[in-house]
């Protein structure tokens, strides 16, 4: 699930461009390895430039060609596997992200068949699987991270050497509103938003952060770390992008980038959240007992770590409605319709801007 526009969650390139930090190639999270094998147009519509090493997510890929060719005919350019897939660390598992790159410009109507279109593949196909549709003429604008440096063309003609790195202070943005956004709604917490926030469900084992299932290679779903690896992995890339000026290409280097940049108490948690929980665990709960304290307290230390970011958000998206850039005033403002914190300076300050 991506919240709102669907490049809250893609990937980056090589470098950082003008006004974003410069990060040396040592550090792993700036640089990405170019795709593999050839990336002009094929002939063969079925026919994957590269495999993903996984037979399931190499035929829903197949199954997502043919339904966008399909619903848009003649549309398709470009596929790409981001996450984990993209940088071939997938685990047994891992969902599959995917973006599927149409020529032009999406019209409100072409958007609806193709998510339609996509949506029939995801509840027939063998895998977890979180794809997007997107024009090139909106890429155009700026590539998100995770597909611009950490995405890997698996079908047609990899472009995004002439499409741009989206600009830091517009991730940043968007970054820092999609983690408030994600942090409510992913554990449906009530709004108006007031600080500080509790747990998703305080009488559960894992205080509610451990809902959301992943599905098995035997087709069963279980419970699963996801959302809270997703909602602390959004939360620091904000972070990162707000105060560092710098992307994070590649999920599973997002802690080093955190204690890099922000390097506070919560850095600790990050780390740990990445070892324990997708290369120990991969992504599922444990059975041992041990193990199940340990992310008992995982979980325990997330809410303070949500407190942390929501605390500063509320003084940034502030910022935000009082700024002289008014694309920065309607994002804060229309944000803050979606999710509002019950805060009186903030309605004061909305009211005064005429809301």
């Amino acid at each position: 699930m991506r919240e709102g526009a669907a490049w809250y969650t893609c990937s980056a390139q090589s470098r950082h461009t003008v006004g974003a930090r410069h990060i040396a190639p040592a550090a792993a999270y700036a640089t990405v390895a170019p795709s593999q094998g050839n990336t002009g147009c094929m002939t063969d519509p079925e026919t994957l430039l590269a495999s993903t090493g996984n037979a399931r997510a190499d035929e829903a890929l197949r199954a997502l060609v043919a339904a966008c060719n399909a619903t848009l005919p003649g549309r398709l350019r470009s596929v790409y596997a981001t996450g984990s897939y993209g940088d071939e660390t997938a685990l047994a598992s891992s969902d599959l992200d995917v973006t599927l790159v149409v020529a032009g410009r999406l019209t409100a109507k072409e958007r609806a068949l193709a998510e339609g279109a996509v949506a029939g593949v995801a509840r027939e196909c063998g895998i977890e699987l979180d794809a997007t549709v997107a024009g090139e003429e909106d890429l155009a604008r700026g590539v998100p991270p995770l597909l611009k440096l950490g995405g890997r063309c698996v079908w047609g003609e990899d472009r995004r050497d002439a499409m741009p790195l989206v600009p830091i202070e517009r991730w940043a943005r968007e970054r820092m509103h999609a983690a408030s956004w994600l942090i409510v709604n992913i554990f449906g917490r009530p709004v108006p938003v007031s600080l500080p926030l509790h747990y998703p469900a305080a009488s559960e084992e894992f205080f509610g952060y451990t809902r959301r299932t992943a599905r098995l290679p035997d087709g069963r779903d279980v419970p699963s770390t996801r959302d809270l690896i997703r909602v602390t992995g959004w939360a620091a890339t904000a972070l990162v992008a707000l105060h560092g000026r710098a992307y994070i290409a590649r999920k599973r280097e997002m802690s080093a980038a955190y204690r890099q940049y922000i390097g506070d108490e919560h850095s600790a948690l990050h780390e740990d959240i990445a070892s324990w929980c997708r290369e120990r665990w991969a992504y599922l709960i444990p059975d041992d007992a041990p193990s199940r304290a340990h992310l008992r307290d995982l979980c325990a230390r997330a809410l303070a770590f949500e407190n942390r970011f929501l605390r500063e958000y509320r003084e940034w998206v502030l910022g935000e409605l009082r700024s002289p850039d008014s694309n920065a005033r309607q994002a804060a403002r229309k944000m803050l319709g979606r999710v509002p914190l019950a805060d009186d300076e903030i309605a004061a300050t909305l009211q005064g801007d005429g809301l």
